[in-house]
């Protein structure tokens, strides 16, 4: 991998006028990458800089699933995060891959419910082309990332597609994980929102 180039130094740090002035140049590599795997829309998503991500996605020639060393994607950056403006930017492209897995097998909606990102959940989900129940490589869906980190509002999300495996397996079903870290609201909020009695009552 190469160095930074002053296009990357300006992405990362958020300086706009600067990566204007850059990208006027039709020279410029706008995907050239540093030690780090990194290009300067990976940097720009990665810290949240609407502006920049913009003035770079505006380009025809950027990489917009370019991936980092560990598969991170500009979409997945800006997910992990919670950046719902500079997610929104990117799934209105029509080549991006909405479903791009890192090195590990995670969508940005497994990353994304995993944080408890419960924004950019909700707007992922709203689309046909997500896939809902994509597994990582031990086997967790975005549901059981929600689960077993206890996020309620992410859970009651993708519950209400009817296309949800909700019996999904990796080493413990979405309720166990759960229940494993003494997450009883959650289990509640699941029998309720199936129409189901709660497991757990006091």
């Amino acid at each position: 991998m190469g160095q930074n180039t002053p296009l990357s130094w300006a992405a990362e740090n958020g300086h706009e006028a600067v990566v204007r002035l850059l990208i006027e140049r039709i020279d410029v590599d706008i995907n050239a990458r540093d030690h780090n795997g990194m290009t300067p829309l990976l940097w720009a998503t990665e810290y949240g800089y609407e502006s920049i991500v913009q003035l770079l996605i505006g380009r025809g020639d950027v990489d917009i699933n370019a991936k980092a060393d560990y598969g991170q994607t500009p979409l997945s950056w800006a997910a992990v995060n919670g950046y719902e403006a500079v997610v929104r930017l990117l799934i209105e492209r029509e080549n991006v891959d909405i479903n791009a897995k890192n090195n590990d097998g995670k969508t940005l909606l497994s990353w994304a419910a995993e944080h408890g990102r419960e924004a950019v959940v909700r707007m992922l989900i709203g689309r046909d082309d997500v896939d809902i129940n994509a597994k990582a490589d031990y086997g967790q869906t975005p549901l059981s990332w929600a689960a077993v980190n206890g996020y309620e509002a992410v859970v009651r999300l993708p519950i209400e597609r009817s296309d949800v495996d909700i019996n999904a397996k990796d080493d413990n079903t979405p309720l166990m994980g759960g229940c494993l870290l003494g997450e009883m609201i959650l289990i509640s909020a699941l029998g309720t929102t199936m129409g189901q009695t709660p497991l757990i009552s006091s």
